[in-house]
């Protein structure tokens, strides 16, 4: 029985989809099964469907607020 690896991937761009990608792409098929889960908008998709994987989207919203940064540091 195949072990399920679910990968989540917030961003679209940059390293961290590459890394997701190759990982994907060189783990044993034989042995895992890879899941994804990622925004509906964006590369990403494509590219990992093209490797036989199921795929899943959600929105996902990344909120970088420089005010809630600080309220963290000044605690």
């Amino acid at each position: 029985m195949r072990k399920k690896i679910i990968h989540i991937c917030q961003s679209d761009i940059g390293g961290t989809t590459e890394y997701i990608y190759l990982l994907i792409k060189n783990l044993d098929k034989n042995k895992y099964e890879n899941i994804l889960i990622c925004p509906s908008s964006g590369n990403i998709q494509k590219k990992i469907s093209e490797l036989g994987i199921k795929i899943y989207t959600l929105e996902m919203i990344r909120e970088i607020s420089f005010l809630k940064i600080l309220r963290i540091f000044c605690r």
